[in-house]
C-alpha cells in the first residue's frame, strides 16, 4: 500500500453514516494517484461487537468499490473478518507482531503514539505509520502535545538507521487531534 497522507476517522457520534458515505463518494471522485493517499480508519469503540462488524462490512464494501483503503482500530478480528486494508493499534492492542503474522507483511499497521519515546518504539517495532497525538486540545485526549513534539518526532525518525528497521524503511508520521480546517 502506498504511503497514506489522509485518514478519515470514523465517530459515528459526530459524523452519521450519510454524512461518511457522501465524504467517502466524494474522495471515489479524485484521481487514482489521489484516492490511492487516502484510507478510511473505523474507530468507533462505543458499538458492539455486533454493530462494529455490520459497520465494517458496509465500510468494506463502498471503500472496495471505490478503490481506498479501510483500516480498523484495534479490533484485529474485524480487521480478519471484513479483509481490510490495515489495522491501527493502540496502547492496549495486541502487538505489531501478532498484528503483522495475522494479516501478512504487506498489510498497513500503524499504532497510536502519545509522547517522542512511544514513536520511536513504534518505529522499532515496524509499524508503517505511527499516529502521534493529541497535537492540539481534543475532547478526552489530554494535553496536546503541540507542533514542536512533531518536529522532533519527525527528527528522531530520521535518524534512526534504516538498517535497523524490521521493514528497511522509516515509518511515516501522522499527527492528529484537534486538527480542524484552519489548522490543517
Amino acid at each position: 500500500m502506498r504511503s497514506l497522507r489522509v485518514i478519515q476517522i470514523t465517530s459515528v457520534d459526530l459524523v452519521g453514516e450519510g454524512e461518511l458515505v457522501e465524504r467517502i463518494a466524494a474522495v471515489a471522485k479524485m484521481v487514482p494517484e489521489a484516492r490511492a493517499r487516502f484510507a478510511l480508519q473505523l474507530r468507533d469503540p462505543q458499538l458492539d461487537g455486533r454493530m462494529l462488524n455490520g459497520w465494517a462490512e458496509r465500510l468494506r464494501e463502498l471503500t472496495a468499490r471505490h478503490g481506498l483503503a479501510l483500516l480498523v482500530n484495534d479490533r484485529l478480528d474485524v480487521a480478519i473478518a471484513v479483509e481490510a486494508d490495515g489495522v491501527h493499534l493502540g496502547r492496549h492492542s495486541v502487538s505489531v507482531t501478532t498484528a503483522r503474522r495475522a494479516r501478512g507483511p504487506r498489510s498497513w499497521v500503524s499504532r497510536s503514539a502519545h509522547d517522542l519515546a512511544e514513536v520511536l518504539a513504534a518505529a522499532r517495532q515496524g509499524v508503517d505509520a505511527v499516529l502521534l497525538s493529541p497535537i492540539f486540545a481534543a475532547p478526552g485526549k489530554g494535553s496536546p502535545l503541540g507542533l514542536d513534539v512533531v518536529s522532533q518526532a519527525r527528527e528522531a525518525i530520521g535518524a534512526l538507521p534504516i538498517d535497523t528497521l524490521p521493514l528497511g524503511r522509516r515509518p511515516a508520521l501522522i499527527a492528529l487531534g484537534g486538527i480542524d480546517v484552519p489548522r490543517a
